[in-house]
């Protein structure tokens, strides 16, 4: 029985339906009883609350058992502490203390919660986002995930139990069972295989990226010194503690009946009991996804595009139906939802027609030309992106991501002192977000500023000597200050100091041995570059420092064969290189 929701009517009674099949479709009531907007922040699902009163910006996440805040979030929002440091909580990459805390009240999707409850842990960086939405407010009722669409829609459901309840589509939608839900803490898992083998699943959205657990690649055969395994970069849990992780490739995926070809997956150092695998939020962005607690019941749609984020340069083929259409007219606050969804998937052309549309129809929101400014960046129309940012400080001379934006593009083309200007007024501006200065220095450092980008880690850093990211930025810092080539002890001091306190990894030995290799002590810099290299095979910028390590100690021809090695992996290593003074010691090098 295939059951039909009749929008803008919500629940379904014999009265709506005709034929012989109506009273056999009136057993079933399926009502939509919220929608909550969507953004996509990157491959971040960000939803709009209200906690005590005041705006705040939570990640949607249904890989957390309960929600959470973080302790500074909660301190701004005035949420009270109900407990002190004596909770044990367990995420992807590790574990840590937590406390609970209440808020008087809490709003979203047009609902007033009431009192609610919340986790506090992790850490903050200020506005931008307060922590997540978990499964004690989104388990309790079937909920639809369209982040494509932007939109997440709650449904309740009474006599459905045999009902087909994927009621967007026509064609048969893959459907699998899931896991029934244990003291309402409705975390969603299910299974499905990765090389034909068996794995279990959870349907994390709050996981940026789908990632199969080390011990599960080591089931399937997967060897991380393989030449076809590549770094994956660093993985952060609610914890806020980093994992090691890497890019291998499979021969396939399925889920039910839909099958992935010739995909490319993160594995992940992670630790979740009886969880193989995470389908985040970049499996959410390119499937339309129906969470049946009623049915214990997971259905799914392909939306198009590639399936993981890993994949984002080349889409794999999806084997079976094509992708749903998604014709509908929407409001302005629709088209720039999908819009940033479509520019998630770097589906530039389609972001910038969606941003069009949302400006004809509020041709004085600027929120509408900053994004098609960030659409067109993306798409190297740099003229086109200064236009939209123009215009939109026009219309709103504060707003933050304009700023920060036109400095970026300021910077791309050596207008230093206007790249200034404009991150000063973003630091100025109300409702600027403690985070934002780490945000500068990563613009500074991507731009090769490295003098300016130790500056703004230090600006952060000087008020945050008990903040639980310090570790992070303390290693972020010593690499500046390394690549910058100057406060080399100082750096040193930097990197000792955060690995001290729980930051051993790749990426903090690799900044550890660019500053000894800075400093002349090449037999310290290889040590370090080695630790990294047992941990990353595949980590260019270490391949590279140890090459120049090895010619610093008078063996030319292995070092050569490290940094051959690195720009193979990174052939843009040798510019960055090169704006660093960094130089490969051969005559007539890259």
């Amino acid at each position: 029985m295939k059951v039909r929701v009749l929008l803008p009517v919500l629940t379904l009674s014999a009265a709506l339906l005709a034929g012989p099949a109506a009273a056999e479709a009136a057993k079933c009531d399926f009502a939509r009883i919220a929608e909550l907007p969507v953004t996509m922040n990157g491959y971040v699902p960000v939803v709009s609350v209200r906690i005590n009163g005041q705006p705040a910006q939570l990640t949607l996440d249904t890989g957390a058992f309960h929600s959470v805040l973080s302790p500074e979030a909660a301190e701004r929002l005035g949420v009270r502490k109900l407990t002190t440091g004596d909770l044990r909580i367990r995420g992807a990459t590790g574990e840590g203390w937590a406390e609970v805390g209440q808020a008087d009240s809490f709003q979203f999707a047009g609902y007033d919660m009431g009192r609610t409850q919340f986790v506090l842990a992790g850490h903050g960086t200020g506005a931008r986002n307060a922590g997540v939405l978990g499964q004690n407010i989104l388990g309790g009722e079937d909920v639809e995930y369209d982040l494509a669409g932007g939109m997440v829609r709650l449904f309740k459901a009474q006599n459905c139990r045999d009902a087909d309840l994927a009621y967007w589509t026509d064609k048969p939608a893959g459907a699998i069972p899931i896991e029934p839900t244990i003291n309402n803490r409705a975390t969603i898992v299910g299974k499905a295989k990765v090389n034909g083998q068996t794995v279990r699943v959870l349907f994390d959205t709050g996981a940026a990226r789908s990632m199969l657990s080390l011990d599960a690649s080591r089931r399937l055969g997967v060897k991380l010194n393989a030449s076809e395994v590549h770094a994956g970069g660093l993985s952060a849990g609610i914890t806020g503690k980093l994992a090691e992780s890497w890019i291998a490739p499979f021969d396939s995926f399925s889920l039910g009946e839909e099958e992935v070809r010739n995909v490319r997956l993160p594995i992940g150092d992670i630790n979740l009991p009886g969880v193989d695998l995470l389908l985040g939020a970049d499996f959410f962005l390119s499937h339309r996804i129906l969470v049946a607690h009623s049915q214990n019941r997971l259905y799914f749609t392909y939306n198009g595009g590639p399936v993981f984020r890993a994949d984002a340069d080349a889409a794999p083929k999806l084997s079976g139906e094509a992708a749903e259409g998604a014709g509908a007219a929407l409001d302005a606050g629709g088209y720039d939802r999908r819009a940033m969804a479509s520019m998630t998937r770097r589906d530039y052309g389609a972001a910038i027609a969606d941003f069009d549309r949302a400006i004809a129809l509020q041709p004085s929101n600027p929120r509408h030309y900053v994004g098609r400014a960030q659409a067109r960046l993306m798409s190297n129309d740099q003229a086109g992106a200064l236009a939209d940012f123009d215009h939109a400080l026009t219309l709103a001379p504060s707003i933050l991501a304009a700023l920060f934006g036109r400095a970026e593009v300021e910077l791309a083309q050596g207008q230093d002192a206007k790249a200034k200007a404009d991150f000063d007024r973003a630091t100025a501006a109300e409702g600027a977000d403690e985070g934002l200065p780490l945000r500068i220095a990563a613009a500074y450092e991507q731009a090769g500023r490295f003098e300016q980008a130790v500056a703004s880690y230090g600006a952060w850093i000087a008020g945050h000597a008990k903040d639980a990211l310090l570790p992070r930025i303390l290693i972020d810092r010593c690499r500046a200050r390394g690549l910058w080539g100057h406060e080399l002890n100082e750096a040193l001091t930097d990197c000792e100091a955060g690995m001290k306190r729980g930051e051993r990894n790749s990426q903090a030995l690799d900044a550890s041995g660019l500053v000894k290799l800075r400093l002349g002590r090449f037999d310290h810099a290889l040590a370090d570059y080695d630790a990294a290299l047992r941990l990353q095979p595949k980590l260019a910028w270490a391949l590279y420092g140890r090459g120049l390590a090895k010619q610093g100690r008078g063996k030319p021809e292995d070092g050569a064969a490290d940094i051959d090695a690195a720009l193979a992996l990174n052939p843009k290593l040798a510019e960055v290189a090169r704006r660093a003074g960094l130089r490969d010691a051969r005559a007539g090098a890259r």
